[in-house]
């Protein structure tokens, strides 16, 4: 499928919303990369219908008065925010202890580029999309890759003492760790692009 552009006729079209036709090629072009997008970050087939839905409310809410204007910003990036902030709501229960919004927060901010400004928190928008992250990278890697990273950066056991837990050198704990980390790097940066 190709979203590269966005079609201003669909738009116009879908401002009648009587227009049976408009909103199922709307539904045609948008369903699928959403629930892809779901699915890629490790929601249930369910939970990903359950979004989509609540999109096309949404969408069908705001479209008839929709105005176009490239100069304003993209109308693939609006979709995509929409469909994000609807994912993260099924994550918002994730982060419950403090040390793992510390190490979330970090993570955040290294991702960003904000490595050195430990002020201004993560908003919870985005402790969710690392959530969506942690869950679409913990998927990609092997189990034992997965825990050794998260003993290291998420619960902060020493190298030493993640070495001990799972037999191996603590070198070894620092090159999982940093290749992981790069995976969810990509994962995080994959997510805020979004489905279009």
């Amino acid at each position: 499928m190709n979203c590269e552009t966005t079609d201003l006729n669909l738009l116009k079209s879908l401002k009648d919303i009587e227009n049976t036709d408009a909103w199922s090629r709307f539904d045609q072009l948008y369903r699928l990369p959403i629930v892809t997008q779901c699915r890629s970050v490790g929601l249930t087939l369910d939970q990903a219908e359950e979004v989509v839905q609540e999109c096309f409310i949404k969408w069908f809410r705001y479209l008839p008065s929709f105005e176009y204007s490239a100069a304003v910003g993209r109308f693939r990036e609006w979709l995509n925010l929409t469909v994000n902030q609807l994912i993260a709501g099924h994550f918002q229960a994730s982060i419950r202890s403090d040390q793992l919004k510390t190490a979330y927060a970090a993570l955040v901010r290294n991702f960003s580029g904000t490595d050195g400004e430990p002020t201004g928190s993560p908003s919870v928008f985005e402790y969710e999309l690392i959530t969506m992250a942690f869950r679409r990278t913990q998927a990609e890697v092997e189990p034992k890759s997965w825990q050794v990273f998260e003993a290291y950066v998420i619960h902060g056991l020493k190298s030493n003492e993640v070495a001990w837990q799972f037999g191996v050198s603590a070198i070894s704990v620092r090159v999982t760790t940093h290749r992981v980390r790069k995976i969810l790097q990509r994962n995080w940066r994959l997510i805020q692009e979004g489905p279009f």
